[in-house]
């Protein structure tokens, strides 16, 4: 059985480490609503955030989706990870680089801010995967947690002695400073050949490039609509969106949570025995997560701000998010058998439509959530009928 192969201490270890973590990632943009009560701030740290998490699906070059694989088929798995340590510390390089230069042509703020997110990103998603295949999974949080409550900490402390402009941009050198340091770190303690690391790129793209497109293509859907907002939209509606998008991460959190630990068990376990004994309980989980989020939200809107609490936005933002935690838990399935093609056809298919959607007209935010909504139940759709073909396969 899947589950009496776990060791119960180390799944609740992971599970405090990782809920902590998303916790401290989730409250981090509101800390700016709420304690420093500035719009402006969290609007911003909102649209740099979507723009980041989308770019960076393609700053790795696909290592960190290659990583478990990779591992697994790997004779020496240790040697492997040493060798992608290697390559992501030279990405991290590089966008430090690319910044000093930006900066000194006096690039706009946002696109610094965006580099050094995008920074900050590279190493976390890694190391979320490689300490995943080298069955240490927490090990990836201590990074994490120590970079945000830095922040956090800066944030605090600092508060009303600084420009509001200024923090934010200080807050933004730590995403770039601190995940190229550590980066460094893991990668050169290691008696690693450099050319012989950088071949595992060609390995990891072959791998990974159906992942990476799919990827941008279902997160596109999410994103891309803060990211209209922050250009279309008012100051508030733009609060509104952002707000109910962040709760709605609490759905993400408990997949990710879910499935995290589980994610190298389910690569090496075939797949009906792993739909068997987890599909239920997953799906407890995000309804779970619907209910939590829709009471925390309006808690959060009642208390700490003055715009009025709207169920539908709610409703239709949060139930968005579930189908897409649906779409990547099935994800695995295909993994597995490496027809990642198959991801890639069902999120283009929804991508489509909302595309076509968003720019058949002007949109205010109650339609631009519904279009998100449709979009996602359509790549769902897409991606059944795909998973139906290849089942045969998988088992």
């Amino acid at each position: 059985m899947l589950f009496n192969k776990l060791n119960i201490k180390n799944v609740i270890n992971y599970t405090l480490y990782s809920l902590l973590d998303r916790c401290v990632n989730f409250a981090l943009p509101l800390l700016f609503l709420t304690y420093l009560n500035s719009k402006t701030s969290f609007n911003t740290i909102e649209y740099v955030f979507s723009l980041g998490i989308l770019i960076s699906i393609f700053a790795d070059f696909g290592i960190k989706s290659y990583c478990i694989y990779g591992y697994l088929r790997a004779g020496n798995g240790s040697k492997l990870l040493n060798e992608l340590d290697v390559n992501i510390a030279s990405i991290c390089l590089i966008l430090f680089i690319s910044f000093i230069s930006l900066k000194y042509f006096h690039a706009s703020e946002l696109i610094l801010f965006v580099l050094s997110r995008l920074s900050y990103l590279t190493v976390y998603n890694y190391l979320i995967y490689r300490f995943r295949a080298s069955d240490q999974p927490v090990f990836a949080y201590y990074f994490s947690l120590s970079t945000n409550i830095i922040v956090i900490i800066y944030t605090l402390i600092f508060k009303g002695r600084v420009d509001d402009e200024i923090l934010l941009t200080n807050i933004f050198y730590a995403y770039l400073l601190i995940p190229l340091f550590y980066s460094n770190y893991l990668a050169f303690n290691k008696k690693t050949r450099l050319l012989e690391s950088y071949s595992q790129l060609t390995k990891a793209l072959n791998y990974s490039w159906p992942i990476m497109i799919s990827s941008s293509l279902s997160l596109f859907i999410m994103h891309y609509t803060k990211i209209y907002a922050f250009n279309a939209l008012t100051e508030t509606d733009m609060t509104i969106l952002s707000l109910t998008q962040r709760f709605s991460l609490i759905v993400q959190i408990l997949h990710s949570i879910y499935c995290g630990y589980l994610n190298k068990k389910m690569m090496s376990t075939s797949y009906n025995q792993y739909q068997k004994e987890t599909y239920l309980p997953y799906l407890f989980f995000l309804i779970a997560g619907g209910f939590v989020s829709i009471i925390t939200l309006y808690l959060y809107f009642v208390f700490f701000t003055d715009i009025k609490f709207n169920y539908l936005i709610a409703l239709l933002s949060i139930t968005s998010t579930m189908i897409w935690c649906i779409t990547a838990y099935n994800e695995v399935a295909f993994n597995k058998v490496n027809k990642n093609k198959y991801i890639l056809l069902a999120n283009f298919a929804g991508v489509i439509i909302y595309t076509a959607y968003i720019y058949s007209s002007n949109l205010g935010l109650i339609q631009l959530l519904a279009g998100m909504l449709f979009a996602m139940f359509t790549t769902l759709l897409f991606q059944l009928i795909c998973l139906k073909h290849v089942q045969k396969k998988i088992n």
